[in-house]
């Protein structure tokens, strides 16, 4: 990744059972290749009260190298669109803005889309995780 990379990030999945609690999903990036829970959130759901089994989840996300280099200078910034509905129905979403954040472009990253859920009971599949990465010429 240099400085005016661009990851294109496409995700998206089945409530495949729900009614029983909430959930939030993320897209998070990290350099490192251990537990992704202390990763950057650079897509965030709003925890959802209205999960539905047969729901669809849908993240359109953009992340951009603003400068390159190692932790504490590698920088980007991210928006991203999240809808969640059931089929036929009006989207619920949301537009975020992920201000700028430490990247380390000088190692491997890694990309995940994580979900939290507050019932045991309820499930969710990920069917659509597309990256694409768009590096300026030089």
């Amino acid at each position: 990744l240099v400085a005016g990379s661009t990851i294109k990030i496409r995700a998206a999945g089945l409530v495949v059972t729900g009614g029983n609690g909430n959930i939030q999903l993320q897209i998070k990036l990290d350099d490192s290749s251990t537990a992704i829970g202390s990763a950057i959130a650079v897509a965030n759901s709003t925890a959802t009260a209205s999960l539905s089994t047969n729901d669809i989840y849908d993240f359109d996300t953009l992340i951009q190298i603003r400068t390159a280099g190692a932790t504490g200078t590698g920088t980007a910034v991210a928006i991203s669109d999240f809808f969640l509905n059931a089929p036929g129905t009006t989207d619920v979403g949301k537009r975020e803005l992920k201000a700028s954040f430490d990247v380390d472009t000088t190692v491997d990253n890694l990309l995940q889309i994580t979900g939290d859920l507050t019932s045991g009971s309820d499930s969710v599949r990920s069917d659509i995780f597309v990256v694409d990465i768009v590096n300026p010429s030089t």
